[in-house]
C-alpha cells in the first residue's frame, strides 16, 4: 500500500511530502506536510484498487494545498 500512495505522490511531485503509517490494514494513514504544517488522513484500500489511482493523487492533491494554505497562514 505505502509504495502505491508513495508512486502517487511522486506522479504528483510530492513524494518528498508524504508519509504513510500502515497500521491499520484497510485504511492505512497518510500524512502529508509543507513547511511546519501537516495534514493526515486515511486512505481507503479500495481506492488502491484503481489501476490510474485517480481518487488517491485527488486526495494526496487536496492534502497537499491544504498544509501548504495552513503553513501560509501560520508566516
Amino acid at each position: 500500500m505505502t509504495e502505491l500512495i508513495l508512486g502517487a505522490a511522486r506522479e504528483l511531485g510530492i513524494e518528498q511530502s508524504v508519509r504513510v503509517n500502515e497500521s491499520s490494514r484497510f485504511r492505512p494513514l497518510v500524512y502529508v506536510t509543507e513547511g511546519t504544517k501537516t495534514v493526515q488522513q486515511p486512505i481507503d484500500v479500495h481506492w488502491l484498487m484503481d489501476s490510474s489511482l485517480t481518487q488517491v493523487k485527488q486526495i494526496l492533491k487536496d492534502m497537499h494545498q491544504m498544509a501548504k494554505k495552513l503553513n501560509e497562514k501560520s508566516l
